[in-house]
C-alpha cells in the first residue's frame, strides 16, 4: 500500500481582508486540509503587509507545521484553489488582489532530498553551503525559484551566476511602494533568495511576452551609456519613426506610453527578447534613451505593449505547456509583470486563461517588478511553472 504521507502533494489558498489577520483567515479557509507531512511553503503577501510579514510567517508555521517558507511582498498577489477547498468561500476559487491586504499561499509535500533552500545572496558572489554544493552535484538538472529585492546592487550578475551554478531559474522581483523584502526561512531586504528543486520532481516552465515588435532588428552603431544615437548608421529617432510609419510628433506622443525597446537574446532559437522601458526622447538631437546600456554591435528593436498580442502569446504558451504534459498539472507558480494584470488584462483574465487551458489545480503567484526566467530578468512577461 502506498504511504500517502510521502507522495508529492500540494494545496493552495488565497484571500484578502481588512488586515493581515483577515487575509490569513480567508487564505487558511481556502487552503483547507494541507497534505500530511508538508515540508515547504510559498507565501506571497501584498505590500501593505510588509510590516506584518514576520507575524504572517510565524502564523503560517504554527497553523501548517511547515518550517521552510519562501516568497516575497508584491503590489499584487493571485491564487487558485481546488474547488473543494474553496467551496465555502463566496469569492470563488481563483482571484487576484491589488491595493488590499492579501495573501497567496502554497503548501507542498515533497521528498526531503528533492529541494534545498537558497540562502540570502547579498552580492553577485553566489554562496551555498558545502552540503548544498554536494546536493547540487548529485541533483542536476536543478531548477531554482528565486525572489529578489530589485534594490539588490548586483542583481543581473547574481542571476546569471545563480543560473550557472544551480540550473534554470524562475521567479521574480518583489514589488512595493516601500521596502521590498524577500523570504527564505527569514525576512530580508536587499538580497535574493529562494529554493532549489532537484531530482524526484517533474517541472515544466515557459514564458509569455507582453510586447510585440513593430519593426526589424537593428544594430546599434552609436550609443552613449543608455542613449541610442544611431541604429544601422541612421538616427535612432528616425528608425523609431520609420517603425511607427509616421514622422508626426503627435503620432509619437499618442503611443509614447506603450513604446519600449526589445533586446534580442543572443543564440535564442525562439526569437526570445527582453523588454526595457524608453526613458526619454530628444526630438532635437534624434536620440532615444532606454533602460539599458547597449554597446555598438548590440541588437535592438522597438516594440509596443499590446493587449491582443499578450493574449495571443499567453494562449500560445499555455497550449505549448499543455502539449508537454501527460495530464493535468499537480500545482503551479505564476509570476506576471505589474504592467500586465489590471494595467493590461481584465480582472482575473490571466488566471481564467490558465484554467481554461490546463484545468483546476493549486496555484500561487504574484505581480513582479521584473520576471526571472532561465538566467536573466525580463519585463512585461508572464512566467508559468508547473509541477507534473
Amino acid at each position: 500500500m502506498t504511504d500517502l504521507s510521502t507522495t508529492i502533494a500540494f494545496a493552495a489558498g488565497h484571500g484578502g481582508g481588512a488586515d493581515w489577520r483577515g487575509a490569513m483567515a480567508e487564505t487558511l479557509q481556502r487552503l483547507g486540509s494541507i497534505p500530511v507531512g508538508s515540508n515547504l511553503g510559498i507565501v506571497y503577501a501584498s505590500d501593505s503587509l510588509v510590516d506584518d510579514l514576520e507575524a504572517v510567517i510565524a502564523t503560517l508555521r504554527q497553523e501548517t507545521g511547515i518550517d521552510h517558507w519562501v516568497g516575497c511582498v508584491a503590489m499584487g498577489v493571485m491564487g487558485m484553489s481546488l474547488p473543494a477547498a474553496a467551496a465555502t468561500v463566496a469569492a470563488g476559487d481563483a482571484d487576484e488582489y491589488f491595493a488590499v491586504p492579501a495573501l497567496s499561499v502554497m503548501a507542498m509535500r515533497l521528498p526531503p532530498e528533492s529541494f534545498r533552500m537558497i540562502p540570502a545572496q547579498p552580492d553577485s558572489d553566489t554562496y551555498f553551503s558545502a552540503e548544498v554544493d554536494d546536493w547540487l552535484a548529485a541533483s542536476q538538472p536543478a531548477i531554482g525559484l528565486v525572489h529578489a529585492d530589485p534594490h539588490h546592487p548586483q542583481l543581473a550578475e547574481l542571476i546569471g551566476d545563480l543560473a550557472e551554478r544551480a540550473g534554470y531559474l524562475v521567479g521574480g522581483l518583489s514589488s512595493a511602494q516601500g521596502p521590498m523584502p524577500v523570504i527564505a526561512d527569514q525576512v530580508e531586504v536587499g538580497v535574493a533568495s529562494g529554493v532549489l528543486f532537484g531530482k524526484g520532481l517533474e517541472v515544466f516552465t515557459s514564458l509569455s511576452q507582453g510586447c510585440k515588435p513593430i519593426g526589424p532588428v537593428r544594430a546599434v552603431t552609436r550609443a552613449h551609456q543608455n542613449l541610442l544615437i544611431e541604429l544601422d548608421g541612421a538616427g535612432a529617432l528616425e528608425a523609431l519613426q520609420a517603425d511607427l510609419g509616421s514622422t508626426a510628433i503627435e503620432d509619437l506622443k499618442a503611443v509614447a506610453n506603450s513604446l519600449h525597446v526589445a533586446l534580442p537574446v543572443p543564440g535564442s532559437d525562439k526569437a526570445d527578447y527582453t523588454v526595457r522601458n524608453l526613458t526619454g526622447i530628444d526630438l532635437a538631437q534624434g536620440i532615444v534613451g532606454i533602460a539599458a546600456t547597449p554597446d555598438p554591435g548590440d541588437k535592438v528593436m522597438f516594440c509596443v505593449r499590446d493587449l491582443a498580442a499578450a493574449r495571443d502569446d499567453l494562449k500560445r504558451m499555455l497550449g505549448e505547456l499543455a502539449g508537454r504534459l501527460s495530464g493535468p498539472p499537480k500545482a503551479g507558480i505564476y509570476v506576471s509583470c505589474l504592467a500586465r494584470g489590471p494595467n493590461l488584462f481584465q480582472h482575473r483574465e490571466e488566471l481564467e486563461m490558465i484554467r481554461a487551458a490546463l484545468g483546476d489545480f493549486p496555484l500561487t503567484g504574484f505581480y513582479a517588478n521584473g520576471e526571472i526566467a532561465h538566467n536573466r530578468i525580463y519585463g512585461y512577461t508572464g512566467v508559468l511553472t508547473l509541477f507534473a
